[in-house]
Protein backbone atom coordinates (compact mmCIF):
# COMPACT_ATOMS: atom_id res chain seq x y z
CA UNK A 1 0.00 0.00 0.00
CA UNK A 2 2.83 2.40 1.10
CA UNK A 3 4.78 1.89 -2.65
CA UNK A 4 1.36 1.82 -4.48
CA UNK A 5 0.39 5.52 -3.03
CA UNK A 6 2.66 7.92 -4.75
CA UNK A 7 1.34 6.33 -7.81
CA UNK A 8 -2.28 7.11 -6.94
CA UNK A 9 -2.38 9.78 -4.37
CA UNK A 10 -1.94 12.97 -5.52
CA UNK A 11 0.57 15.58 -3.80
CA UNK A 12 -0.33 18.80 -2.36
CA UNK A 13 1.04 21.93 -3.40
CA UNK A 14 3.45 23.42 -0.61
CA UNK A 15 3.06 26.79 -0.08
CA UNK A 16 5.45 29.29 1.41
CA UNK A 17 4.96 29.80 4.82
CA UNK A 18 5.33 32.92 6.60
CA UNK A 19 5.62 33.90 10.68
CA UNK A 20 3.22 35.36 12.43
CA UNK A 21 5.98 37.23 14.68
CA UNK A 22 3.97 39.87 15.64
CA UNK A 23 1.09 38.26 16.54
CA UNK A 24 3.07 35.80 18.74
CA UNK A 25 4.88 38.55 20.59
CA UNK A 26 1.37 40.61 21.12
CA UNK A 27 -0.53 37.41 22.43
CA UNK A 28 2.16 36.06 24.35
CA UNK A 29 3.29 39.53 26.19
CA UNK A 30 -0.08 40.28 26.45
CA UNK A 31 -1.12 37.64 28.33
CA UNK A 32 1.85 37.89 30.56
CA UNK A 33 1.21 41.60 31.25
CA UNK A 34 -2.71 41.29 32.07
CA UNK A 35 -2.20 38.24 34.37
CA UNK A 36 0.97 39.78 36.25
CA UNK A 37 -1.27 42.80 36.91
CA UNK A 38 -3.75 41.11 38.33
CA UNK A 39 -1.62 39.02 40.36
CA UNK A 40 0.55 42.14 41.69
CA UNK A 41 -2.84 44.04 43.02
CA UNK A 42 -3.45 41.69 45.06
CA UNK A 43 -0.76 42.97 46.97
CA UNK A 44 0.21 46.21 46.17
CA UNK A 45 -3.55 47.18 45.35
CA UNK A 46 -4.99 48.58 42.31
CA UNK A 47 -3.54 52.11 42.33
CA UNK A 48 0.32 50.58 42.06
CA UNK A 49 1.90 52.11 39.52
CA UNK A 50 3.45 49.34 38.07
CA UNK A 51 0.26 46.98 38.55
CA UNK A 52 -1.68 49.67 35.99
CA UNK A 53 1.09 49.81 33.78
CA UNK A 54 0.74 45.99 33.31
CA UNK A 55 -2.99 45.95 32.76
CA UNK A 56 -2.48 48.45 30.39
CA UNK A 57 -0.23 47.11 28.57
CA UNK A 58 -1.61 43.48 28.19
CA UNK A 59 -5.26 45.31 27.50
CA UNK A 60 -3.27 47.40 24.23
CA UNK A 61 -1.26 44.54 23.23
CA UNK A 62 -4.08 41.76 23.44
CA UNK A 63 -6.04 44.58 21.10
CA UNK A 64 -3.09 44.73 18.74
CA UNK A 65 -3.02 40.83 18.56
CA UNK A 66 -6.99 41.03 17.52
CA UNK A 67 -5.93 43.70 14.88
CA UNK A 68 -3.03 41.73 14.07
CA UNK A 69 -4.65 38.36 13.34
CA UNK A 70 -7.33 40.46 10.94
CA UNK A 71 -4.86 41.86 8.57
CA UNK A 72 -2.00 38.95 8.94
CA UNK A 73 -1.52 36.50 6.12
CA UNK A 74 -1.38 33.45 7.95
CA UNK A 75 -2.22 34.40 11.28
CA UNK A 76 -1.25 32.09 14.51
CA UNK A 77 -5.06 32.41 15.45
CA UNK A 78 -7.08 33.07 12.46
CA UNK A 79 -10.45 34.79 13.89
CA UNK A 80 -12.69 32.91 11.31
CA UNK A 81 -12.50 30.25 14.27
CA UNK A 82 -14.75 32.37 16.33
CA UNK A 83 -17.46 32.92 14.27
CA UNK A 84 -20.51 31.38 14.89
CA UNK A 85 -21.76 28.22 13.37
CA UNK A 86 -24.16 29.44 11.19
CA UNK A 87 -21.71 31.82 9.46
CA UNK A 88 -19.04 28.68 9.38
CA UNK A 89 -20.81 25.36 8.29
CA UNK A 90 -19.55 22.35 9.94
CA UNK A 91 -17.57 24.93 12.58
CA UNK A 92 -17.70 23.56 16.60
CA UNK A 93 -18.68 25.93 18.75
CA UNK A 94 -16.15 27.58 21.59
CA UNK A 95 -17.36 27.18 25.05
CA UNK A 96 -15.02 29.98 27.03
CA UNK A 97 -14.41 27.97 30.64
CA UNK A 98 -14.14 30.00 33.84
CA UNK A 99 -10.60 29.92 35.37
CA UNK A 100 -10.17 27.45 37.90
CA UNK A 101 -9.62 29.22 41.61
CA UNK A 102 -7.94 27.24 44.82
CA UNK A 103 -10.38 28.86 46.85
CA UNK A 104 -14.23 27.96 47.69
CA UNK A 105 -16.86 29.28 45.75
CA UNK A 106 -19.09 32.08 47.73
CA UNK A 107 -22.79 32.96 46.93
CA UNK A 108 -23.70 36.80 46.57
CA UNK A 109 -24.22 37.22 50.06
CA UNK A 110 -20.46 36.10 50.68
CA UNK A 111 -21.10 32.75 52.54
CA UNK A 112 -19.02 29.65 51.57
CA UNK A 113 -21.15 27.48 49.22
CA UNK A 114 -20.23 23.46 49.45
CA UNK A 115 -17.34 22.29 47.40
CA UNK A 116 -16.38 19.34 46.40
CA UNK A 117 -12.74 18.89 49.02
CA UNK A 118 -12.58 21.84 50.32
CA UNK A 119 -11.72 22.42 53.57
CA UNK A 120 -12.40 26.07 55.65
CA UNK A 121 -12.87 27.49 52.52
CA UNK A 122 -9.87 26.02 50.83
CA UNK A 123 -9.40 23.51 47.69
CA UNK A 124 -5.71 21.92 48.55
CA UNK A 125 -6.17 20.66 44.77
CA UNK A 126 -6.93 23.41 43.33
CA UNK A 127 -4.58 25.72 45.26
CA UNK A 128 -1.71 22.98 44.31
CA UNK A 129 -2.38 23.75 40.97
CA UNK A 130 -2.05 27.28 41.42
CA UNK A 131 1.31 26.62 42.35
CA UNK A 132 2.46 24.20 40.00
CA UNK A 133 1.12 27.08 37.58
CA UNK A 134 3.23 29.65 39.30
CA UNK A 135 6.13 27.76 38.82
CA UNK A 136 5.63 27.50 35.39
CA UNK A 137 4.58 31.05 34.75
CA UNK A 138 7.90 32.19 36.44
CA UNK A 139 10.05 30.51 33.89
CA UNK A 140 7.86 31.51 31.20
CA UNK A 141 8.38 35.11 32.13
CA UNK A 142 11.86 34.62 32.80
CA UNK A 143 12.51 33.18 28.97
CA UNK A 144 9.73 36.28 27.68
CA UNK A 145 11.80 39.08 29.52
CA UNK A 146 14.91 37.88 28.00
CA UNK A 147 13.35 37.82 24.49
CA UNK A 148 11.86 41.21 25.21
CA UNK A 149 15.34 42.45 26.20
CA UNK A 150 17.00 40.75 22.89
CA UNK A 151 14.45 41.85 20.46
CA UNK A 152 12.58 45.04 22.04
CA UNK A 153 13.28 47.35 18.92
CA UNK A 154 12.13 44.34 16.03
CA UNK A 155 9.10 43.68 18.27
CA UNK A 156 8.27 47.53 18.28
CA UNK A 157 8.43 48.10 14.79
CA UNK A 158 6.53 44.66 14.16
CA UNK A 159 3.66 46.19 16.25
CA UNK A 160 3.66 49.85 15.44
CA UNK A 161 3.34 48.26 11.81
CA UNK A 162 0.13 46.87 12.89
CA UNK A 163 -1.20 49.98 14.84
CA UNK A 164 0.73 52.71 14.63
CA UNK A 165 -0.79 54.03 18.48
CA UNK A 166 0.52 51.12 19.67
CA UNK A 167 3.64 52.62 22.51
CA UNK A 168 6.65 50.43 22.13
CA UNK A 169 7.64 47.91 25.38
CA UNK A 170 8.63 50.30 27.72
CA UNK A 171 11.24 49.61 30.43
CA UNK A 172 8.39 49.07 33.02
CA UNK A 173 7.19 46.45 31.06
CA UNK A 174 9.98 44.35 31.35
CA UNK A 175 10.69 45.11 34.68
CA UNK A 176 6.89 43.78 35.53
CA UNK A 177 7.62 40.47 33.87
CA UNK A 178 11.06 40.57 35.60
CA UNK A 179 9.09 40.68 38.50
CA UNK A 180 7.12 38.12 37.92
CA UNK A 181 9.65 35.69 36.88
CA UNK A 182 11.01 36.50 40.90
CA UNK A 183 7.87 36.78 42.65
CA UNK A 184 6.02 33.89 41.32
CA UNK A 185 8.37 30.97 42.52
CA UNK A 186 8.09 32.75 46.25
CA UNK A 187 4.19 32.62 45.84
CA UNK A 188 4.05 29.04 44.76
CA UNK A 189 6.42 28.01 48.08
CA UNK A 190 3.76 29.86 50.14
CA UNK A 191 0.59 27.97 48.70
CA UNK A 192 2.61 24.51 49.22
CA UNK A 193 3.98 25.02 52.71
CA UNK A 194 -0.29 26.46 53.32
CA UNK A 195 -2.09 23.66 52.12
CA UNK A 196 0.63 21.05 53.58
CA UNK A 197 -0.51 22.95 57.05
CA UNK A 198 -4.27 22.83 55.90
CA UNK A 199 -3.67 18.64 55.47
CA UNK A 200 -1.73 18.61 58.89
CA UNK A 201 -4.61 20.15 60.45
CA UNK A 202 -7.32 18.11 59.44
CA UNK A 203 -5.22 14.66 59.83
CA UNK A 204 -3.97 15.88 63.32
CA UNK A 205 -6.99 15.15 64.88
CA UNK A 206 -6.33 18.32 67.18
CA UNK A 207 -8.82 20.58 67.51
CA UNK A 208 -7.69 23.98 66.03
CA UNK A 209 -9.82 26.55 65.46
CA UNK A 210 -10.38 26.37 61.03
CA UNK A 211 -9.58 30.17 61.18
CA UNK A 212 -5.63 28.71 61.42
CA UNK A 213 -5.51 25.98 58.92
CA UNK A 214 -3.95 27.91 56.03
CA UNK A 215 -1.10 29.46 58.48
CA UNK A 216 2.43 29.35 56.89
CA UNK A 217 4.13 27.42 58.90
CA UNK A 218 4.80 23.76 59.65
CA UNK A 219 1.92 21.32 60.15
CA UNK A 220 0.87 20.66 63.79
CA UNK A 221 2.79 17.78 65.41
CA UNK A 222 0.00 15.83 67.79
CA UNK A 223 2.31 14.57 69.86
CA UNK A 224 4.71 17.79 70.47
CA UNK A 225 1.22 19.68 71.64
CA UNK A 226 0.45 16.17 73.83
CA UNK A 227 3.38 16.34 75.40
CA UNK A 228 3.16 20.16 76.49
CA UNK A 229 -0.32 19.28 78.29
CA UNK A 230 0.70 16.36 79.77
CA UNK A 231 3.87 18.97 81.36
CA UNK A 232 1.05 21.57 82.11
CA UNK A 233 -1.21 18.95 84.18
CA UNK A 234 1.90 17.78 85.86
CA UNK A 235 3.12 21.21 87.02
CA UNK A 236 -0.12 23.58 86.84
CA UNK A 237 -1.01 22.88 90.71
CA UNK A 238 2.64 21.97 92.31
CA UNK A 239 3.38 24.92 94.52
CA UNK A 240 7.46 23.80 94.48
CA UNK A 241 7.92 23.43 97.72
CA UNK A 242 9.94 26.10 99.82
CA UNK A 243 10.91 27.61 96.22
CA UNK A 244 7.19 28.48 94.98
CA UNK A 245 5.77 27.30 92.01
CA UNK A 246 7.11 30.02 89.67
CA UNK A 247 9.82 27.79 88.11
CA UNK A 248 7.00 25.30 86.88
CA UNK A 249 5.00 28.77 85.29
CA UNK A 250 7.65 29.53 83.87
CA UNK A 251 8.44 25.80 82.21
CA UNK A 252 5.11 26.15 81.29
CA UNK A 253 5.56 29.38 79.16
CA UNK A 254 8.90 27.85 77.89
CA UNK A 255 7.15 25.08 76.16
CA UNK A 256 4.33 26.92 75.05
CA UNK A 257 7.12 29.38 73.16
CA UNK A 258 8.26 25.87 71.40
CA UNK A 259 4.41 25.70 69.47
CA UNK A 260 3.39 27.06 66.55
CA UNK A 261 0.31 29.12 66.06
CA UNK A 262 -2.20 26.12 65.26
CA UNK A 263 0.24 24.28 67.74
CA UNK A 264 -0.94 26.54 70.16
CA UNK A 265 -4.52 27.22 69.47
CA UNK A 266 -5.02 23.09 69.81
CA UNK A 267 -2.75 23.54 73.32
CA UNK A 268 -5.43 26.21 74.74
CA UNK A 269 -8.64 24.03 73.41
CA UNK A 270 -7.55 20.66 74.78
CA UNK A 271 -7.50 22.07 78.84
CA UNK A 272 -10.80 22.61 79.97
CA UNK A 273 -12.52 25.78 81.48
CA UNK A 274 -11.45 24.35 85.13
CA UNK A 275 -8.49 23.86 84.01
CA UNK A 276 -7.86 27.47 82.83
CA UNK A 277 -9.24 28.86 86.25
CA UNK A 278 -6.54 27.16 88.27
CA UNK A 279 -3.91 28.23 85.80
CA UNK A 280 -4.93 31.92 86.55
CA UNK A 281 -5.36 31.54 89.83
CA UNK A 282 -1.66 29.85 90.35
CA UNK A 283 -0.36 32.90 87.40
CA UNK A 284 -2.09 35.85 89.74
CA UNK A 285 -0.64 34.74 93.54
CA UNK A 286 1.53 37.20 94.67
CA UNK A 287 3.56 35.76 97.76
CA UNK A 288 6.91 36.65 97.10
CA UNK A 289 9.26 36.09 100.84
CA UNK A 290 12.76 35.67 100.21
CA UNK A 291 13.61 32.97 97.75
CA UNK A 292 9.74 31.72 98.18
CA UNK A 293 8.04 33.09 94.46
CA UNK A 294 4.46 32.49 93.62
CA UNK A 295 2.48 33.62 91.09
CA UNK A 296 4.17 35.11 87.29
CA UNK A 297 5.45 38.59 88.26
CA UNK A 298 4.98 41.09 85.57
CA UNK A 299 7.38 40.61 83.09
CA UNK A 300 6.07 36.71 83.09
CA UNK A 301 2.73 37.64 82.50
CA UNK A 302 3.36 39.71 79.69
CA UNK A 303 5.40 37.06 77.99
CA UNK A 304 2.87 34.42 78.73
CA UNK A 305 0.35 37.16 77.30
CA UNK A 306 2.48 37.73 73.67
CA UNK A 307 2.55 33.70 73.46
CA UNK A 308 -0.88 33.36 73.45
CA UNK A 309 -2.69 36.17 72.70
CA UNK A 310 -0.51 36.88 69.52
CA UNK A 311 -0.87 33.11 67.98
CA UNK A 312 -4.27 32.19 69.06
CA UNK A 313 -7.13 32.56 66.82
CA UNK A 314 -10.25 34.92 67.62
CA UNK A 315 -12.37 32.45 69.14
CA UNK A 316 -10.25 30.97 70.83
CA UNK A 317 -9.17 34.57 72.43
CA UNK A 318 -12.74 34.80 73.94
CA UNK A 319 -11.83 31.85 76.19
CA UNK A 320 -8.42 33.14 77.38
CA UNK A 321 -10.32 36.35 78.24
CA UNK A 322 -13.13 34.50 80.25
CA UNK A 323 -11.10 32.51 82.13
CA UNK A 324 -7.16 33.58 82.08
CA UNK A 325 -7.98 37.46 83.03
CA UNK A 326 -3.91 37.35 84.36
CA UNK A 327 -3.48 37.84 80.95
CA UNK A 328 -5.03 41.58 80.51
CA UNK A 329 -4.23 44.18 83.22
CA UNK A 330 -6.51 44.73 85.94
CA UNK A 331 -9.31 47.08 84.50
CA UNK A 332 -10.12 48.39 87.73
CA UNK A 333 -9.18 51.89 89.20
CA UNK A 334 -10.10 54.63 92.12
CA UNK A 335 -12.21 56.04 89.51
CA UNK A 336 -14.55 53.25 88.43
CA UNK A 337 -15.06 49.90 90.29
CA UNK A 338 -18.23 48.49 88.20
CA UNK A 339 -16.94 47.77 84.88
CA UNK A 340 -16.12 44.79 82.25
CA UNK A 341 -14.57 44.00 78.94
CA UNK A 342 -15.94 43.83 75.56
CA UNK A 343 -15.11 43.34 71.91
CA UNK A 344 -14.65 46.62 70.75
CA UNK A 345 -14.85 47.11 66.36
CA UNK A 346 -12.75 49.96 64.13
CA UNK A 347 -9.83 50.70 62.42
CA UNK A 348 -6.20 51.56 64.37
CA UNK A 349 -5.80 55.17 62.17
CA UNK A 350 -8.46 57.35 60.76
CA UNK A 351 -8.70 58.18 56.99
CA UNK A 352 -6.44 60.92 57.44
CA UNK A 353 -3.90 58.97 59.48
CA UNK A 354 -3.05 60.17 63.44
CA UNK A 355 -5.08 63.35 63.75
CA UNK A 356 -4.34 64.06 67.32
CA UNK A 357 -6.81 66.69 67.97
CA UNK A 358 -9.58 64.13 66.96
CA UNK A 359 -8.34 60.72 68.20
CA UNK A 360 -6.73 62.05 71.63
CA UNK A 361 -9.50 61.55 74.48
CA UNK A 362 -8.26 60.64 78.02
CA UNK A 363 -11.43 58.73 79.76
CA UNK A 364 -11.90 58.58 83.51
CA UNK A 365 -8.72 57.31 84.36
CA UNK A 366 -5.60 59.89 85.87
CA UNK A 367 -2.95 58.81 82.76
CA UNK A 368 -2.64 62.28 81.20
CA UNK A 369 1.07 61.91 81.63
CA UNK A 370 1.20 59.01 79.44
CA UNK A 371 -1.30 60.20 76.78
CA UNK A 372 0.02 63.60 76.64
CA UNK A 373 3.54 62.30 76.07
CA UNK A 374 1.81 59.81 73.30
CA UNK A 375 0.25 62.69 72.16
CA UNK A 376 3.65 64.75 71.79
CA UNK A 377 5.23 62.19 69.70
CA UNK A 378 2.72 61.59 67.62
CA UNK A 379 2.85 65.08 66.86
CA UNK A 380 6.38 65.31 66.00
CA UNK A 381 7.10 61.77 64.52
CA UNK A 382 3.73 60.00 63.31
CA UNK A 383 6.01 57.41 62.06
CA UNK A 384 7.17 56.47 65.29
CA UNK A 385 3.84 55.55 66.10
CA UNK A 386 3.02 53.65 63.29
CA UNK A 387 6.13 51.97 63.63
CA UNK A 388 5.81 50.48 66.80
CA UNK A 389 2.53 49.16 66.70
CA UNK A 390 1.58 46.23 64.67
CA UNK A 391 -1.69 44.41 63.84
CA UNK A 392 -1.63 40.68 63.92
CA UNK A 393 -3.55 37.61 62.04
CA UNK A 394 -6.14 37.02 64.81
CA UNK A 395 -7.23 40.90 65.15
CA UNK A 396 -4.74 41.73 68.48
CA UNK A 397 -2.13 44.58 67.95
CA UNK A 398 1.29 44.48 69.49
CA UNK A 399 2.68 47.48 70.56
CA UNK A 400 6.05 48.16 71.56
CA UNK A 401 6.84 49.99 74.61
CA UNK A 402 10.27 50.77 76.60
CA UNK A 403 11.27 49.79 80.27
CA UNK A 404 14.24 51.08 81.43
CA UNK A 405 15.46 51.86 77.91
CA UNK A 406 14.84 48.65 76.65
CA UNK A 407 12.16 47.69 74.23
CA UNK A 408 9.49 45.38 75.27
CA UNK A 409 6.62 43.99 73.20
CA UNK A 410 2.99 43.96 75.08
CA UNK A 411 0.42 42.44 72.91
CA UNK A 412 -3.26 43.71 73.73
CA UNK A 413 -6.71 42.44 72.22
CA UNK A 414 -9.75 44.68 71.53
CA UNK A 415 -11.47 43.73 74.78
CA UNK A 416 -11.85 47.24 75.90
CA UNK A 417 -12.94 48.29 79.53
CA UNK A 418 -17.17 49.49 79.38
CA UNK A 419 -18.99 51.38 81.88
CA UNK A 420 -22.11 49.79 83.08
CA UNK A 421 -24.02 52.07 80.53
CA UNK A 422 -21.52 50.73 77.68
CA UNK A 423 -19.45 53.36 77.00
CA UNK A 424 -15.81 52.93 76.79
CA UNK A 425 -14.50 53.82 80.29
CA UNK A 426 -11.12 55.02 79.39
CA UNK A 427 -8.83 56.44 76.81
CA UNK A 428 -11.78 57.19 74.02
CA UNK A 429 -12.59 55.78 70.62
CA UNK A 430 -13.88 58.66 68.67
CA UNK A 431 -15.08 57.46 65.33
CA UNK A 432 -13.76 53.65 66.30
CA UNK A 433 -10.14 54.81 65.92
CA UNK A 434 -8.24 52.61 68.12
CA UNK A 435 -4.59 53.36 68.29
CA UNK A 436 -4.49 56.16 71.58
CA UNK A 437 -7.23 53.25 73.42
CA UNK A 438 -4.52 50.25 72.00
CA UNK A 439 -1.59 51.79 73.50
CA UNK A 440 -3.36 52.72 76.86
CA UNK A 441 -3.96 49.33 77.33
CA UNK A 442 -0.75 48.13 76.29
CA UNK A 443 0.70 50.76 78.82
CA UNK A 444 -1.66 49.23 81.68
CA UNK A 445 -0.47 45.91 80.71
CA UNK A 446 3.02 47.19 81.11
CA UNK A 447 2.55 48.05 84.64
CA UNK A 448 0.09 46.03 86.28
CA UNK A 449 -3.62 47.28 85.67
CA UNK A 450 -5.17 50.35 84.75
CA UNK A 451 -5.23 51.47 88.46
CA UNK A 452 -1.29 51.40 88.18
CA UNK A 453 -0.89 54.16 85.41
CA UNK A 454 -3.22 56.99 87.57
CA UNK A 455 -0.70 59.61 88.21
CA UNK A 456 2.76 60.04 86.59
CA UNK A 457 5.20 62.77 84.99
CA UNK A 458 5.34 63.53 81.42
CA UNK A 459 9.13 62.87 81.48
CA UNK A 460 7.93 59.13 82.22
CA UNK A 461 5.36 58.66 79.66
CA UNK A 462 7.62 60.08 77.10
CA UNK A 463 10.42 57.20 78.02
CA UNK A 464 7.92 54.86 77.96
CA UNK A 465 7.03 55.88 74.53
CA UNK A 466 10.15 55.86 73.60
CA UNK A 467 12.93 54.40 75.07
CA UNK A 468 14.89 57.63 75.05
CA UNK A 469 16.73 59.94 77.89
CA UNK A 470 14.38 62.87 78.62
CA UNK A 471 15.30 66.66 79.24
CA UNK A 472 12.93 67.71 82.31
CA UNK A 473 13.36 71.02 83.51
CA UNK A 474 11.88 74.21 85.35
CA UNK A 475 9.71 76.39 83.58
CA UNK A 476 11.55 79.52 85.63
CA UNK A 477 14.48 78.15 83.90
CA UNK A 478 13.69 78.36 80.25
CA UNK A 479 12.09 81.05 77.66
CA UNK A 480 9.40 80.76 75.03
CA UNK A 481 12.58 81.70 72.01
CA UNK A 482 14.57 78.87 73.67
CA UNK A 483 11.77 76.30 73.35
CA UNK A 484 10.36 77.30 69.98
CA UNK A 485 13.99 76.55 68.71
CA UNK A 486 13.66 73.18 70.31
CA UNK A 487 10.43 72.62 68.24
CA UNK A 488 11.75 73.70 65.35
CA UNK A 489 14.59 70.83 65.79
CA UNK A 490 12.01 68.21 66.02
CA UNK A 491 11.20 67.89 69.65
CA UNK A 492 8.21 66.55 71.72
CA UNK A 493 7.29 68.47 74.72
CA UNK A 494 4.81 67.94 77.84
CA UNK A 495 4.41 70.64 80.36
CA UNK A 496 2.60 69.97 83.79
CA UNK A 497 0.76 72.40 85.38
CA UNK A 498 0.80 72.59 89.11
CA UNK A 499 -1.39 71.99 92.45
CA UNK A 500 -3.25 74.71 93.72
CA UNK A 501 -4.16 73.30 96.92
CA UNK A 502 -5.46 75.45 99.51
CA UNK A 503 -4.29 73.72 103.03
CA UNK A 504 -6.78 71.15 102.69
CA UNK A 505 -8.99 72.33 99.67
CA UNK A 506 -7.99 71.36 96.10
CA UNK A 507 -8.79 73.44 93.28
CA UNK A 508 -9.31 71.28 89.63
CA UNK A 509 -8.58 74.54 87.82
CA UNK A 510 -6.66 77.79 87.55
CA UNK A 511 -7.18 81.06 86.05
CA UNK A 512 -10.62 81.83 85.60
CA UNK A 513 -10.75 77.68 84.63
CA UNK A 514 -8.23 77.96 81.62
CA UNK A 515 -6.08 75.52 83.19
CA UNK A 516 -6.61 72.47 84.71
CA UNK A 517 -4.28 72.27 87.55
CA UNK A 518 -1.79 69.34 88.66
CA UNK A 519 -2.57 67.86 84.72
CA UNK A 520 0.27 67.28 81.80
CA UNK A 521 -0.65 68.84 78.80
CA UNK A 522 1.11 68.60 74.98
CA UNK A 523 3.31 71.45 73.83
CA UNK A 524 1.54 71.59 70.06
CA UNK A 525 3.71 75.39 69.39
CA UNK A 526 4.98 78.75 70.18
CA UNK A 527 3.93 82.09 68.59
CA UNK A 528 6.62 84.74 68.96
CA UNK A 529 5.11 86.99 66.53
CA UNK A 530 1.69 87.64 68.67
CA UNK A 531 1.89 90.33 71.45
CA UNK A 532 2.93 89.06 73.81
CA UNK A 533 4.31 85.61 72.47
CA UNK A 534 1.98 82.63 73.42
CA UNK A 535 2.66 78.40 74.12
CA UNK A 536 -0.27 76.71 72.51
CA UNK A 537 -1.35 73.40 74.76
CA UNK A 538 -3.55 70.31 74.09
CA UNK A 539 -5.00 69.06 77.12
CA UNK A 540 -5.59 65.25 76.43
CA UNK A 541 -8.77 65.23 77.85
CA UNK A 542 -10.05 66.03 74.49
CA UNK A 543 -13.59 67.67 72.84
CA UNK A 544 -15.38 64.44 74.35
CA UNK A 545 -14.72 66.10 77.55
CA UNK A 546 -16.31 69.51 76.71
CA UNK A 547 -13.67 71.26 78.49
CA UNK A 548 -11.43 73.53 76.52
CA UNK A 549 -9.01 71.04 74.93
CA UNK A 550 -6.69 73.83 73.25
CA UNK A 551 -5.38 77.07 75.51
CA UNK A 552 -2.83 79.63 74.62
CA UNK A 553 -0.97 80.91 77.20
CA UNK A 554 1.72 83.85 78.10
CA UNK A 555 5.37 83.38 78.93
CA UNK A 556 4.00 85.11 82.22
CA UNK A 557 1.08 82.73 82.70
CA UNK A 558 3.47 79.89 81.37
CA UNK A 559 6.06 80.39 84.59
CA UNK A 560 2.83 81.13 86.97
CA UNK A 561 0.89 78.02 86.30
CA UNK A 562 3.33 75.38 85.62
CA UNK A 563 6.37 73.53 87.52
CA UNK A 564 8.11 70.70 84.89
CA UNK A 565 8.57 70.68 81.33
CA UNK A 566 9.51 67.66 79.42
CA UNK A 567 11.33 67.03 76.04
CA UNK A 568 12.28 64.52 74.01
CA UNK A 569 14.24 64.72 70.68
CA UNK A 570 12.03 61.86 68.09
CA UNK A 571 13.85 60.97 64.95
CA UNK A 572 17.05 59.47 64.17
Amino acid sequence: MILAAPRYLAETDRRPGRRDLAGALASTLGMAALVYGLVRSADAGWDDPVTVAALRAGVVLLVAFVFNESRARQPIMPLRLFASRADRPGGARIRCAAPRCPFAGRSELGVAEPVSGVVAGIDPARALDLAARLSDASAEAGRIAQAIRAADEAAAQAIARAQASLPALSRTDRAALSAVAAQAPVMAGEIRRRVAHLRGCQASGLPVDPALYFGDERPPDPAKVAAVVRYFHDHVGDHGGLNGDRDDLDGITARIRSLGAAETDAFVNSLSTEDLDRWNDRAAEDDDVLWHHTGLDPAGRTDLANLLVTKVAARTLAKLAAHLPVLGPDIHTKYLHDVHLAPQSGSLFGPHGIDLDHDLSQGQDGDCWFLASLGAVALTDPDWIRDHVRANENGTFTVTLYRDGRPVEVTVSLDLPLKADGAVAYAQTPDRVLWVAVYEKACAELRGGYGAIDGGSGSDGLTTVTGKPVEREDPADLSFAALKNRLDQGYAMTTGSASDDFLWWNHEYADNDKVVTSHEYVVTGIDLNTKPPTMTLLNPWGRLAGKRHIIAVSEAEWHHYFDELSAIRTGG
